[in-house]
């Protein structure tokens, strides 16, 4: 399977892009970076950093730095000011095209029809983008899987929203209503797949350089959910998304419409998924409602800490 991460490292996009690595069978064809956890040159520079940590063989294209509509607002209090916790990465900027994000998207869709699933872990600017400049994108794409939304449950940036629908919710609803097979790995089963601290303490033990630079990360990740959430482990938000693009198994889903409020003061970004059909619209988005947590974290546990690639 073909793939394009869309990501804003961010703690967790850097842990889902190295489980991608890491996966077998998988051709990275590009990683693509949006404003969203931090502002672009960040998120890009993480990007660049994180492919030299793993020794990756493609690139990273910088994309949109601000939402279609509104101001960015990012993630620090989460991330870190470097948007990677307290890992100290070497840098990475050979690892940084020249291309644009979004025509890297369009490129490659165009290069490889039906073949790429694309799988956004970030605010969904570049993926709207693209399909605004190439309306025929959703039907050449195998799929698209988003981490995002919060349909059954409450969002973790308001009650309503989660943090990538929230921070471009005009784009979220562009993607949303594409035509394109959609995915959507939100909160609901986000939030039950959590990377505890006996975890971490496998990972930097087996992990080798690169459980090590997790572990780094991830302290700080691990610090902010405990405070914040009062949860004994951080969720693994954007390597489920990952894993669910490359294994539908893993989660049980449901086709509905799905929403996203663009207007309300209060409701800013949130997903509202129709699951009795009261707004009489076609579905749109196949909505991820259980997850197999203990298969998943066995499965990532695997995937990491393999020394063959």
């Amino acid at each position: 399977m073909k793939i394009i991460l869309d990501v804003d490292p961010g703690i967790d996009d850097a842990i889902a892009i190295a489980l991608a690595h890491k996966w077998p069978g998988i051709e990275i064809l590009g990683i693509t970076t949006v404003g969203g956890n931090l502002p672009l040159e960040k998120t890009t520079d993480n990007g660049g950093k994180i492919l030299k940590l793993l020794g990756a063989n493609y690139k990273v294209y910088p994309g949109m730095a601000q939402p279609l509509i509104r101001e960015l607002k990012t993630a620090e209090n989460i991330h870190g000011p470097t948007g990677l916790g307290y890992a100290q990465l070497p840098e990475g900027k050979e690892y940084i095209a020249d291309k644009h994000g979004v025509d890297f998207i369009i490129e490659q869709v165009n290069k490889y029809p039906k073949e790429i699933t694309l799988i956004g872990v970030g605010p969904l600017t570049n993926i709207a983008t693209a399909i605004k400049k190439d309306p025929s994108l959703p039907q050449k794409v195998r799929g698209i899987c988003v981490m995002g939304g919060a349909v059954f449950t409450q969002g973790n940036v308001t009650p309503a929203a989660e943090f990538n629908i929230y921070v471009d919710p005009e784009s979220a609803e562009i993607v949303f209503n594409c035509g394109a097979e959609i995915i959507l790995v939100g909160l609901d089963v986000t939030l039950k797949v959590l990377l505890t601290r006996e975890h971490l303490e496998i990972i930097q033990k087996k992990g080798g350089s690169l459980g090590e630079s997790i572990g780094e990360m991830t302290k700080f990740y691990l610090e902010r959910y405990l405070d914040g959430n009062k949860l004994p482990g951080c969720a693994l938000h954007d390597p489920l998304a990952v894993a669910v693009a490359l294994d539908k198994s893993l989660v049980s889903m449901e086709k509905m419409y799905v929403g996203v409020e663009t207007k309300g003061e209060l409701t800013r970004g949130a997903t509202i998924g129709d699951k009795l059909s009261r707004f009489n619209k076609k579905p749109n988005v196949y909505v991820c409602t259980q997850v197999d947590s203990n298969r998943f974290l066995e499965l990532f546990l695997d995937r990491i800490l393999d020394h063959t690639n």
